[in-house]
């Protein structure tokens, strides 16, 4: 499957013509830009060059999550210290519209793809101010977390390819999406999640959110 994606790449850089399935060609180009962030990630230059023009281009981002990623407004998640792929596919859903928020919608399909592999790499190389979640709560989500959380997200909340880090995430964001997965918001969708989630209560939610909190 990845050589076939590959290929498809190399077509569309040399301007080839081929029939590709719409499927192979959202395949192809997120592998672009992935090999993009990748590139970066391992050339200390262009690492460099990457986080001082990402600094230039996040004055809007800041208004909600902070220069440095670390959101202390209410209900807007910390994005220092995300998993630079995960940050690049949300990027792609909110231009999407696969994801649904009015403000992300409207700038993340007018970023270039320049910008959305800078971005990437910006905040995912801040460092993450974690926040702090009530002790008590978190020791009665342990084994919930434990049993289930832990396949995709880590012991210590820092995912695995793909997966979201979420390891000191504001609470109070993570109930919202818990929540919204839960109800199966169609602003908020994710076929895995909403199975998870489907039956836990409000009170194993808020138990969640402070393990999760205190994760580092």
């Amino acid at each position: 499957m990845k050589l076939s994606i590959l290929l498809f790449s190399a077509l569309l850089i040399n301007n080839l013509s081929y029939s590709a399935t719409p499927k192979e060609q959202v395949e192809a180009k997120r592998q672009l830009l992935v090999d993009r962030v990748n590139k970066i990630l391992k050339d200390p230059n262009k690492y460099r060059s990457a986080m001082i023009e990402a600094k230039d281009r996040v004055l809007f981002c800041s208004y909600c999550h902070g220069k440095d990623g670390n959101s202390n407004q209410p209900g807007i998640p910390r994005l220092a210290g995300q998993n630079a792929i995960y940050l690049l596919d949300q990027i792609e859903k909110f231009a999407k519209k696969e994801r649904k928020q009015f403000v992300m919608n409207q700038l993340a399909k007018n970023f270039t793809d320049h910008e959305k592999t800078i971005l990437a790499v910006y905040y995912s190389n801040n460092k993450v101010i974690p926040a702090s979640g009530d002790i008590e709560k978190a020791k009665q989500a342990a084994p919930h977390y434990n049993n289930v959380c832990i396949k995709c997200h880590g012991a210590n909340g820092k995912g695995e390819a793909g997966y979201a880090r979420i390891a000191g995430q504001r609470p109070d964001y993570v109930i919202n999406t818990l929540k919204a997965f839960r109800s199966h918001n169609p602003d908020r969708r994710n076929g895995f999640m909403e199975t998870y989630t489907s039956n836990l209560t409000d009170k194993q939610i808020e138990n969640l959110a402070a393990y999760i909190a205190n994760l580092r």
